[in-house]
């Protein structure tokens, strides 16, 4: 796709958000016009374009997982390879058994979801959605207090029934385990942390327009708040006995580091790569059950 056919896909979906209509309807009628308010908008969303503002940002929305998210500058913009973790939490729930022992009181018992630097809140909300499932306790965590006022309104918009919390990762539930996890729980993690280097970033003129919490993690491998998230689940094994599936997302340039990384933390664990639709390494999952 050339820049100018971008440019005016984009236009023309911006036109549509002003009309409150589709791309087609625009397409199909290009004689509409427009009111004088309605092209002072056109004119302050084409400059946006042009300022390298993401399209998602102006239009204050995104699509993802076929749910639509309120999106603004203090959230990353959900992607379409993210949904990939959506797709491997929602298989895992779907088809787990509880394995009966003396600890599992029933088959029935909740599972926690826990999504780490939930952001626009899109993965336990896009799970929840797809789910239905009432045995799911979903937490959603985030550093940021503007992020988790966007998941807040998000799970408010789709009806989903999250609990949020401003910590680090998981300081917040280490430090008050005992309210959040019961002993022998089936716990999944999923993570959408940042996972670039800042090199990484410099040819991505859009990039440079979202948060860089959200975004950057270290400029060595990228992999440093992950590294920091493994500690932090070793921590709360020593504090409580739990199974668990962690489900994380990289970069394809990550995948030998990410899997060293793993292994280190969780020596016995199982360990296992998802590609994406594209054909790239995309999720790192881990099992220890």
């Amino acid at each position: 796709m050339t820049e100018f056919t971008s440019k005016q896909r984009e236009a023309e979906i911006i036109l549509a958000h002003i009309l409150k209509t589709d791309r087609a309807n625009i397409i199909a009628h290009p004689e509409l016009r427009l009111t004088f308010f309605q092209s002072l908008k056109l004119s302050r969303a084409k400059r946006a374009l042009e300022n390298n503002i993401p399209l998602a940002y102006i239009l204050g929305q995104k699509e993802f997982f076929g749910l639509n998210f309120f999106v603004n500058k203090n959230v990353l913009i959900p992607r379409p390879e993210t949904e990939l973790i959506v797709e491997e939490a929602v298989k895992i729930i779907s088809n787990f058994q509880f394995p009966m022992s003396n600890q599992c009181q029933s088959p029935n018992d909740k599972i926690t979801l826990i999504d780490m630097g939930t952001g626009t809140g899109c993965i336990p909300i896009a799970i929840m959605k797809t789910l239905k499932h009432e045995s799911v306790k979903i937490i959603a965590t985030d550093i940021s207090r503007a992020a988790l006022r966007v998941a807040k309104k998000n799970a408010k918009l789709h009806e989903a029934k999250i609990q949020f919390i401003k910590s680090d990762l998981l300081r917040k539930i280490i430090s008050d385990y005992s309210l959040f996890l019961t002993p022998y729980s089936f716990v999944i993690i999923t993570a959408n942390l940042p996972y670039l280097t800042r090199k990484w970033t410099e040819s991505e003129p859009s990039i440079a327009r979202e948060p860089r919490l959200a975004l950057i993690a270290d400029d060595k491998n990228g992999l440093s708040l992950y590294e920091k998230l493994f500690e932090q689940i070793k921590t709360l094994f020593l504090l409580i006995p739990f199974s668990l599936f962690l489900l994380v997302e990289i970069d394809p340039r990550q995948t030998t580091d990410a899997r060293n990384l793993a292994k280190k933390y969780f020596p016995n664990a199982q360990i296992e790569i998802k590609k994406d639709l594209a054909g790239r390494d995309r999720v790192l999952k881990i099992e220890l059950i």
